[in-house]
């Protein structure tokens, strides 16, 4: 296999034209889709196919590469009614707090009277919620290298959430001492409880959910 020096490395990162824009994009559309054990010849043929000869050829070729299944690497086991309706179940779970993280982020930027609005507050839910165990039920029925980032940003999300929020608790708290502001005074609360600590529970959740995504994706099947 050679190292992903030359060509690919230049198409993935787009940095220039190899093989022209459409068979560009279509080579890192094939390099996100197949496995570990086709990519050793996926990478030969990128790099060794000769410049300028039979374009349509390659585009053709790469057109079926992205057609067809991408075969599970060792250890990841094949999808199943039972997985899709565990992996429903847990992503629900993991997606329902953070329906409610959304909801609060949304409050802190809309009217008064919307905020206000129970129905607003458990459509945000609801549609998180599903959206969580949709991408569950997916990543149990089958299995892929973009359902296992996704589940493993949201599970990063939901304890990024939890740690920014109690980081930045502890740090707003630590300041107020140093400043001599008292933690019991009615406005320097609610700041902290209703401002600082779902603006760091945000960052710290999308933070988390990127690193956890981003190793879950390099890291599959591995």
């Amino acid at each position: 296999m050679q190292p992903e020096t030359s060509r690919l490395k230049i198409i993935l990162a787009a940095q220039a034209e190899v093989f022209g824009p459409t068979t560009d994009a279509l080579v890192r559309g094939v390099a996100g889709h197949i496995g570990p054990a086709e990519r050793p010849a996926f990478v030969e043929l990128i790099e060794t196919w000769p410049l300028g000869e039979d374009g349509d050829a390659l585009y053709h070729h790469l057109v079926s590469l992205r057609a067809a299944p991408a075969r599970l690497p060792p250890g990841v086991k094949p999808g199943s009614g039972m997985a899709a309706a565990t992996g429903g179940a847990l992503g629900a779970a993991l997606a329902l707090p953070i329906g409610f993280v959304g909801y609060f982020a949304a409050s802190l930027v809309l009217p008064s009277a919307l905020r206000s609005s129970d129905g607003l507050m458990w459509g945000i839910i609801g549609v998180v919620t599903l959206a969580g165990c949709a991408i569950g039920a997916r990543a149990g029925a089958i299995p892929s290298r973009g359902a296992h980032a996704l589940v493993r940003g949201l599970l990063g999300f939901l304890l990024g959430t939890v740690l920014g929020a109690i980081l930045g608790l502890l740090v707003v708290g630590s300041l107020g001492s140093v400043f001599g502001v008292s933690q019991r005074e009615g406005g320097f609360a609610m700041g902290v409880v209703f401002g600082v600590m779902p603006l760091s529970g945000l960052i710290g959740g999308a933070a988390i959910a990127f690193w956890m995504g981003r190793k879950a994706w390099h890291g599959w099947g591995s």
